[in-house]
């Protein structure tokens, strides 16, 4: 029986303006997390 298996990784890296950390804030922190997940459960490959 034939099998297809495939495996999509996204690693992103990004910085703040003069490297403020700002994602320190678990509520701004989450919020973003959660918008970044949804973004990349949008892409179809």
């Amino acid at each position: 029986m034939a099998q297809s298996l495939s495996r999509i990784l996204i690693h992103t890296v990004y910085s703040s303006k003069d490297r403020c950390p700002f994602l320190r804030d678990p509520e701004f922190r989450g919020e973003t997390l959660a918008y970044l997940a949804g973004c990349a459960k949008a892409l179809v490959f």
